[in-house]
């Protein structure tokens, strides 16, 4: 009998068998998957054996058992071609879609295999050649092809959406299939599809499926990779889960030789596994992640946890370590909308929060609520940026000396997607946090040097606009340049622009904003200093910065009228900056009194509600003119 192929290739995929249900799994769904397509491509090559002895023998045998092994062989071919379908198809859906668009496929694979056993078959044999043919033979072909084909067309038309690793696996396999059919059929002596059938399982498993391919070698416990495919599915089924981010720090304990870092987490991991109801996984932070059923799970697990991170470990023969660890802890992971979400909320949190060693740190309802309102910050900012809504309003300065309005300070607004105008105060902070203040400063110099220069504001008596700048702006080395260029495009007189600065506590930072305020300087701009008498800026920076201006916060201003000893600091502070020659700004004024009072003590400029509040280009110019009048 001409078996030979299709026996090496039993013998493959039993050693497939033993080598995959021996090793560890993480429970993925594509595993599950693999597993079928596995199990049912052995029958089927068992099914090929089986209908050639059954031919070959079938002088012994009942017709209708003859017919039964040799259409279920060929019925295996039609669920083996379903079966290549379906892999593709994991990519496609999420499980739930997923599991009902197979429903649907293996409904037309039943109605095939009924068909199929439905119509004739006959047999041929001649020596070494032995076949089957008839309608239920081509009715197969046209089956398993169909199937074939439309594998084929899936991994074609979405081939952007399914894992390229997992696209060229199945196209090989069914290359190797149809060619191995295609010989077959050309020389009816090499039956080579079952053999074929095999191969296509070893590409699978080689590429896709080999369970090593999920571990971490280093310590045993499952890798980054496979974490993020476990969370993938935790999310599609929407599956409840508790997860804890484990980070450690080694220090060496006794005198005898170096620290075997890779010794000290395997006794962690065997430790984990045996203590907890987890899956155990390591991250590319080379964190111990660990995933629970639910909360309780995972409080139970901390308990033995933090008293067993107090005793030492082993990391060698004579040597011994202690661990200090952090523990973060997420008890309801579905807070997060999908594993992209819940990974950011964990970076974001280990770089805002001040964790300490040994203790629990949890990642509450609270802080999500608030990482998603910064997203839709942010979603909204780059959103203004990509559609032009964002606009530059002005507030305008009084001077006492002069008794008119002689300049404004520009400040950003953005406008939604319903119209509304979004104050500063609702997405400052997550542009300074996320770099677009970046963006949002070239524009609001951009807006305000060509509002300045179109509009001619030298002409109604404004003589500077002050422009905010930010930290990040201040760091950025190429500061001067962009903003000279941007000038130059609107070929406006330098001294039309009054930057402010803030203080900032970073050393290179002042550093770099100082080599940018000489060159801006030497072109004419000037400088204020904002937030005096905030806590943010202070006596030194009067002295270091080449600043002619300097603005005193509304909260100082506010003090004045409140607190008899704000009333010292506040008239010292103004004389003190006449005595260096420079010229000061009182922020916050709001009632005649105030205003009289600041003008009483010297103040030079006056900035506040009372006079107005920041208004739109228009509005803005509407209001100075009627100044004159």
């Amino acid at each position: 009998m001409n078996i030979q192929a299709q026996c090496c290739g039993i013998i493959l995929m039993l050693f497939l068998l033993f080598f995959y249900r021996r090793k560890k799994q993480v429970g993925l769904f594509t595993e599950q998957v693999f597993q079928k397509t596995l199990l049912v491509t052995m029958a089927s090559v068992f099914l090929d054996i089986l209908s050639i002895v059954a031919i070959t023998h079938r002088s012994e045998m009942k017709p209708v058992l003859l017919a039964f092994f040799c259409k279920s062989y060929i019925v295996s071919l039609v669920w083996v071609g379903y079966l290549g379908l379906i892999y593709v198809l994991m990519d496609l859906y999420v499980e739930k879609v997923y599991r009902k668009v197979v429903r649907q496929y293996t409904v037309l694979a039943g109605i095939a295999s009924v068909i199929i056993f439905c119509l004739p078959i006959y047999y041929y044999q001649n020596e070494r050649i032995v076949y089957t043919y008839g309608p239920s033979v081509f009715t197969t072909y046209v089956c398993a092809m169909l199937f074939v084909c439309n594998t084929f067309f899936h991994m074609i038309r979405y081939r952007k959406s399914v894992n390229p690793m997992r696209r060229n696996a199945v196209l090989l396999w069914m290359s190797v299939w149809i060619i191995a059919a295609f010989i077959q059929f050309m020389d009816n002596r090499l039956l080579l599809v079952g053999y074929a059938c095999a191969l296509g399982i070893m590409i699978l498993f080689f590429t896709l499926e080999n369970p090593d391919a999920l571990l971490d070698r280093q310590i045993g416990c499952f890798n980054s990779y496979a974490l993020i495919e476990y969370l993938n599915q935790l999310y599609d089924r929407q599956e409840d889960f508790s997860i804890l981010w484990i980070a450690l720090s080694h220090h060496r304990l006794s005198e005898t030789g170096v620290l075997q870092t890779n010794k000290v987490n395997r006794e962690i991991f065997h430790y984990l596994s045996k203590q907890t109801r987890a899956k155990i996984f390591k991250n590319v932070d080379k964190e111990l992640v660990l995933i629970f059923q639910d909360e309780s799970k995972l409080k139970s697990a901390l308990l033995s946890l933090e008293m067993r991170f107090k005793s030492t470990w082993k990391a060698g023969e004579n040597d011994t370590v202690l661990l200090n660890a952090v523990f973060v802890a997420m008890p309801k992971g579905l807070l997060a909308r999908n594993t992209e979400e819940i990974l950011k909320i964990q970076r974001d949190f280990k770089s805002q929060e001040q964790l300490t060693y040994d203790k629990v740190h949890w990642i509450d309802d609270q802080f999500v609520g608030e990482e998603r309102r910064k997203e839709a910050v942010k979603e909204m900012i780059v959103a203004a940026i990509e559609h032009d809504r964002v606009e530059v309003f002005y507030q305008p300065i009084y001077s006492t000396a002069k008794k008119k309005f002689a300049s404004a300070e520009a400040l950003v607004r953005i406008i939604d997607e319903e119209g509304k105008i979004v104050a500063p105060g609702a997405f400052i902070d997550v542009a300074e946090e996320t770099g677009l203040i970046l963006q949002l400063g070239e524009i609001v110099f951009d807006k305000t040097c060509q509002f300045i220069k179109r509009r001619k504001l030298g002409e109604i008596g404004i003589e500077y606009i002050e422009v905010n700048l930010s930290v990040l702006q201040c760091e950025k080395k190429e500061l001067a340049q962009i903003y000279k260029k941007i000038m130059d495009k609107y070929k406006l007189p330098p001294s039309y622009i009054n930057l402010e600065i803030t203080e900032t506590a970073s050393i290179q930072t002042k550093r770099t904003l100082l080599e940018n305020m000489r060159v801006l300087i030497g072109q004419g701009v000037t400088f204020s200093l904002d937030d005096f008498g905030s806590g943010q800026a202070n006596l030194n920076y009067i002295i270091d910065m080449p600043v002619e201006i300097v603005k005193l916060d509304l909260n100082m201003t506010r003090a004045y009228f409140q607190n008899d000893k704000a009333k010292l600091v506040v008239q010292a502070t103004v004389d003190m900056v006449h005595e260096m020659g420079l010229r000061i700004v009182a922020e916050g004024v709001e009632t005649e009194e105030q205003l009289n009072e600041m003008q009483r003590i010297g103040v030079d400029y006056i900035q506040g509600y009372y006079f107005s509040k920041p208004l739109p280009r228009e509005e803005f110019l509407k209001f100075i003119g009627n100044q004159g009048k």
